[in-house]
């Protein structure tokens, strides 16, 4: 029986004389090869959570109540002015004048005789004739006009009351209040996450957030995260197409052209204490309440550091249960300028280099405080709210997972791995628009 000898592989041993030097590795690379690393499992964090927050988290935030949709579309009213404006071109007319003079609109006005207008904010007139539905005729309530107007000159309008002679009959046109339809369809988010069961029983060198070392966990971690930063940005973006070769998605209204659409749009920073000042002043005149969030980016959180060393008024806190403390907590800086108080608040989505801080067109936005009540049913709403479908069992389609596949005690199908499945369906519903305010622009 011929008995074997083990051949050895002295090759590395030592360094031979004569022998090509690149053949052999050297002493350190040899110490490398065989030394165990010192290797720290600890995954640095380079960009933070690098979650971006938005307007559905701003919901959970001031504590809006979710709400289950019923149909395809969420159906909500929103009250119109209680007044008209009555605005159009005026006929010629000399400051010496005292006849009627004819105005017509772009629009149907409400005007009825005897009516009394204000033309420009400061001339006084009665209506005298209605001609149409779109121009009628007023007649100067002093000597003469005082003021001379070219021809088709646009004027602005305004009803102050009526005035009628003694014993005169009621009049009977009248004016009918209307509310808006709004409708808000729903977005529907799917992703999925993939890992083949080889890999599920791999450990790797670096802990997950958990502080697992199955690198797996890692990638479903992230999936989930990027998942919910996508439905702030679909909230936050978000735009019915319009474009005939999309006609198949019906889509939603975003956050941002909702405002854009209906509310108060400035085209840039707030630079000062002024702007904001200014900006209070149009809010009035939209029934703006005296509390607002300002979510904004980093160069416009810094400008409002600014402001509030030079604000002089003591701000509010009512959102926050009147304790500043639970403000500043979360991250918020108040200011009070001409009653109204502003709770400003720096916003990832607005930060973020990979979402609106690539480009800083969106620079900041304002959310107004407190609820909003329904004009159709009398109900108090949140002035935000996140709206989801669901299943008559309860279950809700926002953010709902399963998992299927052929790996370690999930066997759908015959695949040799784990799929992770996500799907949302849901909404924001941006009420009374015109008292939200945003910042845009190149």
């Amino acid at each position: 029986m011929p008995i074997y000898t083990p051949v050895e592989n002295n090759d590395n041993a030592v360094i031979k004389q004569g022998a090509t030097p690149d053949r052999y590795i050297d002493l350190g690379n040899y110490l490398d090869s065989v030394n165990k690393p010192d290797n720290r499992d600890v995954l640095v964090k380079n960009y933070g959570s690098q979650l971006i927050g938005g307007p559905l988290g701003l919901c959970e935030m001031v504590g809006a109540e979710e709400a289950v949709g019923a149909n395809d579309e969420v159906q909500y009213w929103e009250e119109k002015r209680l007044h008209k404006t009555q605005d159009g071109t005026i006929a010629a007319t000399a400051a010496t004048d005292t006849g009627a003079k004819l105005i017509t609109t772009a629009t149907n006005h409400t005007c009825r005789v005897n009516d009394t207008v204000i033309i420009d904010g400061y001339i006084r007139a009665l209506v005298s004739a209605v001609n149409s539905s779109t121009s009628y005729s007023v007649t100067p309530l002093k000597a003469t006009w005082g003021a001379a107007f070219s021809a088709n000159q646009f004027v602005k309008v305004a009803k102050f009351g009526n005035m009628w002679t003694q014993g005169g009959d009621q009049p009977t046109d009248f004016e009918l209040s209307n509310l808006d339809r709004r409708v808000q369809g729903f977005a529907i988010y799917k992703d999925v996450y993939t890992a083949t069961g080889s890999q599920m029983g791999n450990i790797g060198w670096v802990k997950d957030e958990n502080g697992s070392l199955y690198w797996f966990h890692k990638g479903l971690e992230d999936y989930r995260k990027r998942a919910k930063n996508y439905h702030e940005a679909m909230a936050f973006y978000g735009v019915i197409p319009s474009n005939a070769n999309l006609s198949s998605l019906t889509g939603y209204q975003g956050y941002t052209d909702t405002v854009e659409d209906r509310g108060v749009v400035a085209p840039g920073y707030l630079e000062d204490i002024a702007d904001l000042q200014n900006l209070s002043v149009i809010l009035d005149k939209q029934g703006a309440p005296e509390e607002y969030m300002f979510f904004s980016n980093r160069i416009q959180a810094n400008k409002f550091d600014n402001m509030i060393a030079g604000a002089i008024e003591q701000p509010s806190y009512g959102v926050f249960s009147n304790g500043d403390d639970m403000a500043v907590n979360l991250g918020f800086k108040s200011v009070k300028v001409g009653g109204r108080t502003f709770h400003n608040k720096p916003l990832q989505i607005l930060i973020d280099p990979t979402f609106g801080g690539q480009t800083d067109y969106y620079k900041w936005f304002m959310v107004p405080m407190g609820s909003v009540t329904d004009p159709k049913t009398g109900i108090q709403a949140p002035t935000l709210q996140k709206n989801y479908k669901g299943y008559p069992s309860g279950q809700k389609r926002y953010m709902e997972s399963w998992v299927t596949g052929g790996a370690d005690g999930v066997y759908t199908n015959g695949k040799d791995s784990q799929s992770f499945q996500l799907r949302s369906e849901f909404n924001l519903i941006t009420r009374g628009p015109n008292r939200h305010a945003i910042g845009a622009g190149k």
